[in-house]
């Protein structure tokens, strides 16, 4: 039986070593909890009353346990994660702050707008020599489609269109080739001028970057606006990750593709992939499960459908679920198993209003059960798979 007051037998160097072993047992090495605010700078300690600026901050301080509560604002960066978590019980969390949602933007504010009148028709001109060459040609798809310029007013993306003649309200034209654009013109809705208004144009290619960081959670986070190549997706979690949970998330507005959602034994729950200019999903891997997420309105842009476009599109995945899966008025496919893609269940989905097929499984896809879907309402187009 233990004393009542051990340190009455325990002499005072093994209290002291007795008081040591609890600290650690009681207080794990790395499970700090640090705040991110638009009104935070990166030279405080990261606290509530002291918050960082940016979620890279964060990014590339925590460690395993580790999380980052992220008040509500606009951030405008590409957040890389520099450590993994070590478990599914000791990972690093990205985190919305109760009750507010942050963004994170591939888009920049720029205000110096000014009237043109030496073209036709008369437009807004702003100064434009970023380099965004898109990584591929097809002839099926639109040279104007594969340009990677995005232009956004009061949070509305404009459509790009071809030439300064074909400007109407609501357009933009980039002047000049991908590699060596001169100027980008707009007209911009309701026919207004940009003073009093946000105007922004894209120019980062990724909101986040999870690529090979394992034991990761990213959870209540607005991603949008990236000019990404076509086939490239706006949020990577890719490569061959695993323990990642990535739960109501909103992926919207990419110039290509949304999220990639591959790796092994991860979770992809309650998101809203909706709005992007090529593709919602892009998936692969084993032993993931994809629950109650919805793949709205993607592919915008008009890429072709036949050849990668709409809703999903899963290539290489094994053993993983697909349920209770929203996938709705996509350009392409809903649901669409493409290659090699072998014992996976797709089950108790609702996918309506897409071109070409609902769900759809190509080749080398073998042992897949699909069961208990509504599947209604699919629309044929030239541009079918």
């Amino acid at each position: 039986m233990i004393a009542a007051n051990p340190s009455s037998i325990w002499p005072p160097h093994r209290r002291r070593l007795l008081v040591l072993a609890l600290s650690f047992v009681s207080l794990p090495l790395h499970a700090a909890t640090f705040c991110v605010a638009t009104n935070g700078t990166n030279t405080a300690s990261g606290g509530f009353s002291t918050p960082w600026a940016t979620i890279s901050r964060a990014a590339s301080t925590m460690n395993a346990g580790d999380t980052a509560l992220i008040r509500a604002g606009t951030y405008r960066e590409t957040v890389t994660p520099a450590h993994s978590g070590s478990s599914t019980s000791s990972r690093i969390t990205y985190q919305a702050y109760p009750g507010e949602t942050p963004v994170i933007s591939g888009a920049d504010v720029f205000a110096n707008w000014t009237w043109d009148t030496s073209g036709s028709p008369n437009a807004w001109k702003l100064p434009w020599t970023t380099n965004l060459a898109p990584s591929i040609t097809n002839a099926s798809t639109d040279p104007t489609v594969l340009r990677r310029e995005m232009v956004i007013f009061d949070s509305q993306v404009m459509l790009p269109v071809g030439s300064r003649a074909a400007l109407a309200a609501g357009d933009f034209y980039v002047d000049g080739p991908p590699t060596n654009p001169l100027a980008i013109y707009a007209l911009f809705p309701g026919n207004v001028a940009p003073a009093g208004h946000v105007v922004e144009a894209a120019t980062r290619s990724h909101a986040f970057d999870g690529s090979s960081k394992n034991y990761l959670v990213i959870n209540g986070l607005t991603f949008r606006y990236a000019c990404n190549v076509v086939q490239d997706l706006m949020v990577q979690i890719d490569g061959s990750v695993t323990g990642v949970l990535f739960e109501n998330n909103t992926v919207e507005w990419a110039n290509a593709g949304g999220l990639s959602a591959a790796g092994n034994n991860n979770i992809f729950s309650n998101n809203v992939v909706q709005n992007n200019g090529q593709l919602g999903f892009a998936d692969s891997g084993s032993n993931n499960l994809y629950d109650h997420n919805k793949s709205l309105g993607n592919n915008w842009k008009g890429y072709d459908a036949g050849w990668e476009a709409g809703g999903g599109k899963w290539v290489y995945t094994t053993s993983s679920t697909i349920r209770f899966h929203e996938a709705g008025n996509n350009i392409g496919p809903g649901i669409w198993l493409d290659t090699d893609n072998v014992n996976n269940l797709i089950e108790k989905c609702l996918v309506y209003s897409n071109t070409g097929s609902g769900i759809f499984l190509k080749l080398n896809s073998t042992g897949n059960t699909v069961r208990n879907n509504v599947v209604c309402a699919t629309r044929f187009t030239p541009n079918y798979p």
